[in-house]
């Protein structure tokens, strides 16, 4: 991995970033650009399936075994979504989704638990889900959001330059950000521009199956705002 082989030229540092659920490891990309430590990004594209008990208890042993000085975890948000509401919209769809819904909860106490993990041992921790995301009613993130040692951000996508895949348009996807750094909330707290009779730039709508799952990566400018604000901390 790459924190081993970071061990391997100097030492026995500590790793400063791994990714959960990262998919493409943006972040994790950008750690590794500028010089800091990157473990091995968990997820099921590097073999990681965390729909498995096992393989969630694994990666809470790897935590405490390496020690990383933040963990960006990025869990699914397509079945907690406003969109899968209107979806699901006939009695036996509702029940499908609410049974859905109850199989990730999951990673929602995973979250819950790798916070406890960061905050525990003195490092931090970030998650992001969509703004009117359904997961933070869940108790496992409601128990994060109200912990003393966590902060809150809100950010528009389109001032990260999120885009659509088909249209090209800046995606404004508000997001909430949940962190044990204010730093990092506040680096992340940036807001659209666009006001009334003052529009700075339009839209596009982030609808759509592909468009949604390609407004789920980070961009490039994400990972360097978490970085810039964890290299001063």
């Amino acid at each position: 991995t790459a924190s081993k082989s970071h061990s391997m030229f100097f030492g026995s540092t500590r790793p400063d970033i791994l990714e959960v659920f990262g998919g493409a490891a943006e972040v994790s990309m950008q750690f590794s650009k500028y010089g800091w430590s990157a473990m091995q990004p968990c997820d099921v594209i590097y073999g990681d399936d965390l729909r498995s008990e096992d393989t969630r208890n694994q990666l809470i042993d790897r935590v405490r075994t390496e020690k990383p000085r933040l963990v960006v975890i990025e869990y699914p948000c397509r079945l907690w979504s406003k969109m899968a509401d209107v979806n699901y919209i006939s009695p036996q769809q509702k029940r499908r989704l609410a049974k859905l819904r109850k199989e990730e909860e999951p990673y929602l106490e995973l979250c819950e638990q790798l916070f406890y993990e960061q905050i525990q041992r003195g490092d931090d921790a970030l998650a992001e889900n969509p703004l009117c995301s359904r997961s933070f009613k869940v108790p496992a993130m409601q128990r994060v959001i109200n912990h003393p040692q966590v902060f809150l951000g809100v950010s528009h996508g389109c001032r990260f330059n999120l885009r659509s895949i088909s249209t090209g348009l800046l995606l404004k996807k508000p997001t909430l950000w949940v962190s044990t750094s204010p730093e990092i909330c506040d680096a992340l707290s940036l807001r659209c521009p666009n006001s009334s009779g003052h529009v700075v730039h339009h839209h596009g709508e982030c609808q759509g199956g592909q468009v949604s799952k390609a407004a789920g990566r980070y961009t490039p400018e994400i990972g360097k705002a978490i970085i810039d604000r964890k290299s001063v901390v």
